[in-house]
Order: C-alpha cells, then structure tokens, then sequence
C-alpha cells in the first residue's frame, strides 16, 4: 500500500508496457490519466515549489480526476482559502485558467498541519478523506538546512508519520506517494535505486531530542557525521 513515486506510476500504467518508443508520449501520459478519472487524490505540501508544479500536472493532464484534497495551514494571517488563491495566482497556472477554468474548483483546500496530531483536521475533514480519497502524496517538508534539530525531525520524520497514520484510515486507499530528496545520502558517491540503512537509529534521535534538543552543542556534536540534519531527517 506504502510505495515510492516509481510504484504509483507503474500502477497507473495498469499493467501496460513502459513508453519503448512504439508508442506515443500522449498514450503514455493517457494511460496515467485513465487511472486517476473519478479518483480523488490528498496531497501535503501544495504550497511548496514541488506541490504547486505537481497540482498543475494532475489538473492539466488528469482532466477526468475527481477533487484535489490540499492540506494548508493558515500562516501570517491567511485563511487556507486564501493560501490556496495565491497558489492558483502564479503564471504556472494561467494556461488552465484560459482552457479549463472551471478545473480549479476540484482542488479543495483542507485545514491542517503535519506536525499536530491526526495532522490536525477537524472530524469532518477527516471524514471526507477517509471517505473520498484513493491516493495520497505527502511532500509537505522543511527544506532549510539551518532549521532547529528538533523542528527538523518534527517536521520531515514525525511529520511524515502522522501523515501515514491518518492515511491508513482511509477506507479505499490504494496508493501512499512520499515525494522526497534523491540525496538523502549525500555520503554516498553513486546512489542507487534502493533503501539503505540510516546513519542514525530513529529511537537514538529521538532521544536524544528528549534529553538535548536545545543544546545547540550537543547537537552539533550528534550531527557531526552527517552533511547536516536536513539529510539525516531525510534518510530517516
């Protein structure tokens, strides 16, 4: 159920052939589009560079999805609506407005934020995911490399796990889409396509975040071996 980017492509796909150059781009991209037509998609992190970018795919190239659920936390006085409005205001977004405007009103912004608990929906938010979506992506993440330790694993590695508790209460799931860094171990000269152990067990961060997450020393001292804490969450 829990897969990376490449396993809810090759799903998509349905068991048809990889493009081999036999076939159109356009039949490819189509065949992606057949599988989301009626479904309804949860994504984190749509205010983001990523998330922006990848809304407008879907809306562009899934015309037939259903909604786009986009969880967005209210910030510097801005309502989720309003948030959602400034997404849809930059020039990545026009030629959808000028073809398919009306596209738009599928995506429906969700009240939230990764690092509270059940993502801090309210009960009938949290219905309507677990009713209505079929596939979730989480890219919310913190991207600064000077982010406080603590803050950084709140965000990228908790974070991420509220994010797969909640979906596992959603009835119909069939897809869980981590879009992440390729550079998690930056360590490592010629990275391949496979898991590898983290440098750190998650329990030993985790304590150590209980005992010197303030410490600003003691963490230096932690984090010495790694490029910087923005990777270690990420090779969590």
């Amino acid at each position: 159920m829990f897969c990376s980017i490449r396993c809810v492509v090759n799903s998509a796909r349905n068991g048809s052939r990889h493009y081999t150059g036999s076939g159109s781009l356009e039949t490819n991209y189509q065949r992606v589009a057949d599988y989301y037509a009626g479904k309804s998609v949860f994504v984190t992190g749509a205010t983001g560079f990523v998330g922006k970018v990848f809304i407008e795919r879907l809306l562009s190239n899934c015309k037939d999805i259903e909604n786009v659920f986009v969880l967005i936390r209210p910030k510097h006085g801005a309502d989720t609506g309003k948030r959602l409005q400034k997404i849809f205001d930059v020039p990545l977004f026009n030629k959808l407005k000028q073809t398919r405007p009306g596209d738009l009103k599928k995506v429906i912004p969700i009240k939230g934020d990764i690092t509270t608990t059940q993502l801090g929906l309210t009960p009938d938010d949290k219905e309507t995911l677990a009713d209505k979506v079929s596939v979730v992506f989480h890219s919310a993440a913190t991207v600064r490399f000077t982010e406080k330790f603590q803050d950084m694993i709140n965000i990228n590695v908790e974070g991420t796990q509220r994010v797969i508790d909640l979906s596992k209460g959603i009835r119909n799931l069939e897809k869980f889409v981590y879009i992440s860094t390729a550079f998690s171990n930056s360590h490592i000269q010629v990275v391949e396509e496979k898991l590898y152990t983290p440098k750190k067990e998650l329990s030993a961060v985790r304590q150590m975040i209980r005992d010197h997450g303030t410490d600003d020393t003691k963490v230096n001292e932690y984090v010495a071996d790694v490029a910087n804490t923005y990777t270690l969450s990420k090779g969590l």
